[in-house]
């Protein structure tokens, strides 16, 4: 059950849908949380994703 949570989360939080041939987002690989994500500052949060190697244009919190 909460994978669909997880995946709930996920969709609301990040713009990018393409799940490759994995079967997860770039997000998901990159091991971040979004919910832990959503609460942090908006400096801090863009400077975690640029750390992941992920766009922060490209994320809407």
């Amino acid at each position: 059950m909460s994978g669909v949570y997880e995946e709930q989360v996920e969709n609301f939080f990040c713009k990018r849908t393409n799940r490759g041939s994995t079967g997860m987002t770039e997000f998901e690989r990159s091991g971040l949380d979004a919910e832990k994500l959503g609460w942090l500052p908006s400096a801090r949060r863009r400077k975690i994703l640029e750390n992941a190697g992920l766009n922060p244009d490209e994320y809407d919190f």
